[in-house]
């Protein structure tokens, strides 16, 4: 959720990063571009064509009926892949009704589903609840000792129609927090190089300033959203907010194994060393009960406090 407030990928001047786009690299620009990805990609939907794609739709005659309502589109028209001859090019009609599949999936993203802002935490913001203690002193080390707030950003902002923007969690930029490497994976691929790997990036020629770096994604119902990190190293709260506080505070690499459990006497290496944030996180030097209480005020960002949002703001 709330992906659609995510700016278009850019690089800013001002502050010398580069900020927005969708996928933890960014390298689509906008929701209906990250929309066409999935359906193609071998390790998602790995559908084999476009035109494969298309004629998936076109088995379901609500789509059939919605794509001439909306769109003008008459899907019946398109000859679908499993009927034509293998050597039939691309029939015409396909990349447009693919264009605007993604286009509406994206319409959807920006639709309340996603975008609730129904967590207790909106309704501290507006008034209409309060944190326990313990929510209170975790909030206060997040905006402070934590220093999450440097980029999980809590001030409210102004929403396009000119009403209160409720804080998203996110400032859109993007940062290699040092995360060991993932062994879990299936296959144990090599890691991912973050904004290295987004093709923006290299065509300019600043891939290598960027390797390790991927997106600083919102803190919004992170509670239910397990596993943490790009790799999904993290099983917990508990474990990646452990690591915040403590990564350059033990040995980072673990001889006897981490026996103990992960993160007690050691953290595994960095999967990628360059360009690490050293400023922000690392050595935080959070108390055990500190660590609790900040866990225990990520908890009131999920979204179903209550309903309806206090808020009318919308992508």
């Amino acid at each position: 959720g709330y992906a659609a407030f995510s700016p278009f990928f850019h690089w800013d001047a001002a502050e010398g990063l580069f900020v927005g786009g969708q996928f933890w690299n960014g390298r689509a620009a906008t929701l209906a571009e990250q929309a066409a990805g999935p359906f193609l990609n071998p390790a998602e939907m790995a559908m084999p064509s476009g035109w494969a794609v298309v004629t998936r739709l076109k088995e379901d005659r609500q789509y059939i009926d919605l794509f001439q309502r909306v769109y003008g589109l008459d899907l019946d028209a398109v000859p679908s892949q499993d009927l034509a001859p293998a050597e039939l090019p691309v029939p015409p009609g396909v990349f447009e009704v693919y264009d605007r599949m993604t286009q509406a999936i994206a319409a959807f993203e920006k639709s309340r589903v996603f975008n609730r802002f129904t967590s207790k935490f909106d309704f501290v913001l507006a008034g209409r609840a309060r944190l326990t203690p313990r929510e209170q002193r975790g909030r206060e080390i997040f905006s402070d000792k934590g220093k999450c707030a440097l980029c999980h950003v809590v001030d409210p902002g102004t929403a396009p129609n000119g009403r209160i923007q409720p804080p998203l969690l996110t400032d859109f930029t993007y940062d290699n927090l040092g995360l060991p490497r993932n062994v879990n994976i299936p296959g144990n691929p090599d890691p991912d190089p973050g904004l290295a790997g987004n093709p923006k990036v290299v065509a300019i020629g600043v891939a290598a300033q960027e390797l390790g770096k991927h997106k600083v994604m919102s803190l919004r119902n992170i509670a239910i959203t397990p596993p943490y990190g790009h790799n999904g190293v993290f099983r917990t709260l508990e474990e990646i907010v452990h690591f915040y506080s403590t990564r350059d505070t033990k040995p980072r690499v673990c001889i006897d194994n981490n026996d103990k459990g992960f993160g007690v006497d050691c953290w595994p290496e960095p999967e990628i060393a360059d360009n690490v944030n050293t400023d922000e996180l690392g050595a935080l030097g959070l108390t055990p009960e500190e660590e609790r209480d900040l866990v225990a005020f990520l908890k009131t960002l999920t979204d179903g406090f209550h309903y309806p949002s206090p808020f009318a703001s919308t992508p």
